[in-house]
């Protein structure tokens, strides 16, 4: 900075301006200032070139970064989209062919059912017809001696009337026996899926009295506790449960005949806990060990040397399904104890 008191040391254009002497000397008492500021352009230049460059470098790092970020996240939606598209589509198609899979996975578990149930009836079929046989021994060789005896009397000169009257009598009643056999396994295994009220007790009686020759040839003791008949009743199909008892019972049997050589019984008990009927048929055969309990209604699961294992799983599913109870095993004093559990029928 630099005060003119002289107009030849002052900047041109200061004179110019403010003139050649009335500019510069004035009376004492007024004032008058004239400043001038030189400054080197060059360096200001070169400060601002700096931090030009500085705010450049960090202008493109900052916009770099921002655009950066903007693409990564447009590539994340961008994927997003592409893959919810794909799983929209996949879903789409899903959808159509799900019906149909369903139906065709109902439809298998349907005919895997079918022939269960076939081979149970079979298997039942074969059982029975070796029942029928225990069943027909006794009353054939009673129809054997009264044919034998007709002979002696004949000889004898026995034939009269009174001959004649009690053979008829007695053959008659083998015959009846041997009939009213063949239609209670008839009607057993008479295909009927009609759900009626019934009495429980003629289920189990019906399915013990087809039982009871092959019982009785293995010197098994049957003993039952049932409650007087029409005291209790269940909504079901009577001859469905009866094949649930004749299975189990026939089990009871089984192993009766394998595991005890004396002293062989089967328990058979209906009892009435509330709305709850239960049908404990226990034995005293030794049991079943832990590991096959688990696994005893399963399908093929048998412990039998021919056995098929159809028996319990469809005696399970017969008691779920076909009367929404329980069908369990637990261990009794000497052996198994299989337990049907059903609702009890009420009118309201």
């Amino acid at each position: 900075m630099k005060c003119h008191s002289d107009p030849a040391l002052a900047p041109k254009e200061l004179v110019e301006r403010y003139g050649d002497k009335s500019g510069f000397y004035e009376k004492v008492g007024n004032i008058r200032a004239i400043i001038s500021i030189r400054s080197p352009l060059s360096a200001a230049l070169e400060d601002a070139k700096e931090v030009f460059i500085y705010l450049s470098v960090v202008a493109f790092f900052v916009f770099g970064g921002i655009y950066a970020l903007i693409c990564y996240f447009f590539g994340k939606i961008s994927k997003r989209d592409s893959l919810l598209t794909a799983k929209t589509a996949e879903l789409e198609e899903l959808n159509k062919t799900l019906e149909e899979r369903v139906a065709s996975e109902i439809e298998k578990r349907v005919q895997k059912e079918e022939l269960l149930i076939q081979q149970s009836k079979m298997a039942s079929m074969g059982e029975m017809i070796g029942a029928i046989a225990h069943q027909w021994k006794q009353p054939l060789n009673a129809l054997s001696i009264i044919a034998s005896d007709v002979k002696y009397a004949y000889e004898y000169n026995e034939l009269d009337a009174d001959y004649i009257r009690e053979f008829s009598a007695k053959s008659d009643e083998q015959i009846r026996y041997m009939a009213k056999t063949i239609d209670d396994f008839k009607n057993f295994f008479k295909p009927d899926k009609v759900k009626t009220v019934f009495d429980p007790v003629e289920a189990v009686n019906g399915a013990l009295a087809l039982l009871s020759s092959q019982l009785k040839n293995n010197n098994i003791e049957l003993s039952t506790l049932l409650p007087p008949a029409k005291t209790l009743s269940v909504y079901g199909n009577k001859n469905e449960l009866a094949q649930v008892i004749l299975n189990i019972a026939n089990n009871a049997k089984d192993a009766l005949v394998a595991n005890v050589n004396h002293d062989r019984y089967i328990s058979v008990l209906l009892s009435q806990e509330g709305d709850k009927i239960r049908i404990s048929i226990e034995d005293n055969g030794g049991g079943i060990n832990d590991e096959l309990k688990e696994r005893i209604f399963e399908p093929y699961m048998t412990t039998k040397e021919h056995g098929t294992g159809i028996g319990l799983y469809m005696s399970r599913v017969i008691v779920e399904e076909g009367f929404g109870g329980k069908l369990y095993v637990k261990d009794g004093a000497f052996g198994a104890v299989f337990v049907v559990e059903l609702e009890r029928f009420s009118e309201n």
